[in-house]
């Protein structure tokens, strides 16, 4: 009996994805579990298993082209039901590589000579081309891979949710000695977890959370709905742009092990090891460009989010008090709202608690050092 092959459904709405690479040939015997073909989504590669043995038969979406997610892109057969088929590299006269290439470059085909069989347009007839496209002055690089989903999200971003921010300073006095404290504790206890800033952001931020579910919500076809556990994905740069991972029920968890869950997917999400698991499910995002030098900046929301929290530098600024200027240890912090469901007043009490717990940290740890 025949199996059609599904373009998985992966993260919280439909989209379509783009089919990076297949790794087996039409033609090809298929182990059931085995690595069958790789997609682009909005945050990382993710490869896709075979769910049954067979034979891969029929391809219906070739590398670099785009497939709605739950359509058929492919057939596996059993061994008895192959019947001899001409394969479809050899009917076409360019190769699915080489119209990927021509397409990114913007190259007219119908002007290159193919030196392949039959006169069959192959990789090396369009790589020929392509430095005959560069000049003195610019060097040619197509939008492509997570570059180009980047691209798609963040213009479907601004054009479509109606983006405002608002921006508050936070001392980080407190939470600077309170870390230099607890690293030193979990050293002294030969514990090989260290907590940094992003997870005291991301627990304060569960915490604001939890009394302002509202930012904990999604957007979906005219509706609000607002999850119960706080979901918080972290923004993560890789080689080629930047991925969300996300820690789940961040609510039901305590610093130490945010801590060690946040170092583990941000190892994963560098050396591409990610699984769709670690990429779906979030409901509020951080951006935290502080160990960049970044003072501050503005964040682009992650639909169907509704809030993403940009997190700046931490460092010493003069600060007047009781008419005395104090050096203490500042951060801006920036959150974009989507004003469809986020109004000015809530997205300021959000602020406001998130920065009134990160001032006093020790209200972070809810469990017992032993």
């Amino acid at each position: 009996m025949a199996e059609k092959i599904i373009m998985p459904k992966l993260g919280q709405i439909s989209e379509e994805l783009i089919l990076l690479k297949w790794f087996k040939k039409k033609g090809e015997k298929v182990v059931r579990g085995e690595p069958l073909f790789e997609v682009l989504t909005d945050k990382a590669n993710i490869e896709v298993e075979a769910v049954t043995d067979g034979v891969l038969t029929e391809i219906f979406v070739n590398e670099g082209e785009k497939a709605p997610a739950l359509s058929i892109i492919g057939i596996i057969s059993k061994p008895e039901e192959e019947t001899k088929e001409v394969k479809s590299e050899e009917r076409l006269k360019i190769s699915p590589i080489a119209r990927k290439l021509a397409k990114e470059y913007g190259i007219d085909l119908s002007k290159i000579k193919g030196t392949g069989p039959e006169g069959r347009i192959v990789k090396e007839d369009i790589l020929k081309i392509i430095p005959s496209l560069k000049d003195s002055e610019f060097e040619i690089i197509p939008i492509s891979g997570i570059r180009k989903v980047i691209a798609q999200r963040t213009v479907e971003s601004k054009s479509t949710i109606p983006h405002f921010y608002l921006k508050t300073s936070i001392d980080m006095s407190e939470a600077v000695k309170f870390r230099e404290f607890l690293n030193s504790y979990l050293k002294s206890k030969r514990q090989d977890t260290e907590v940094s800033y992003t997870a005291l952001i991301v627990k304060a931020s569960s915490i604001a959370l939890s009394e302002f579910p509202i930012l904990n919500a999604l957007v979906k076809e005219d509706k609000i709905y607002i999850k119960k556990d706080t979901d918080i994905g972290v923004v993560v740069s890789v080689d080629d742009g930047m991925i969300i991972p996300v820690l789940h029920r961040v609510n039901k968890k305590g610093l130490i092990e945010i801590a060690r869950e946040l170092n583990t997917i941000v190892d994963k999400a560098r050396s591409n090891k990610l699984t769709a698991e670690d990429l779906e499910g979030g409901s509020f995002t951080i951006s935290n460009l502080g160990m960049y030098d970044i003072e501050e900046f503005t964040a682009i929301i992650n639909p169907p989010e509704v809030a993403i929290l940009a997190v700046g530098k931490i460092e010493e600024r003069p600060v007047v008090k009781n008419f005395q200027i104090i050096p203490k240890w500042m951060m801006t912090v920036t959150l974009s709202c989507d004003h469809r469901v986020i109004d000015g007043v809530t997205g300021a009490r959000f602020l406001e608690k998130l920065k009134t717990t990160l001032e006093n940290p020790l209200t972070l740890i809810e469990e017992v050092m032993v």
